[in-house]
């Protein structure tokens, strides 16, 4: 489970960053 929250957690990130952009 740990490792889909990390996943989750770095699409967050990458969501993040391009629409920060």
């Amino acid at each position: 489970w740990s490792d889909i929250k990390i996943i989750l957690l770095t699409l967050k990130v990458i969501l993040l960053g391009t629409g920060a952009k």
